[in-house]
């Protein structure tokens, strides 16, 4: 959520209003954070995967083994309150 540019909601305020508006209970939204993040970095890796076993031709997915690994540790990151 790009929330670090002037004129952005905190991720705290863009979370109170979404929890106000929707009525919806975010206590687990750390645990839920950190697995969507882990889950993406799954994907990325099985794009990556996938190109290298000649299933894409897409040079892009090249970079997308380093873009999981990234994505998993910025998910531990966040499992550890590194950066909220």
């Amino acid at each position: 959520m790009p929330t670090a540019g002037h004129g952005f909601l905190t991720r705290e305020e863009a979370s109170r209003l979404y929890a106000d508006i929707s009525g919806r209970d975010l206590t687990d939204l750390l645990f839920f954070r950190v697995l969507a993040s882990l889950r993406l970095a799954v994907v990325f890796k099985q794009l990556h995967r996938r190109y290298l076993a000649e299933g894409s031709k897409d040079p892009r997915f090249i970079a997308f083994a380093d873009l999981a690994i990234r994505l998993a540790d910025f998910g531990v990151d966040v499992m550890h309150n590194r950066y909220l």
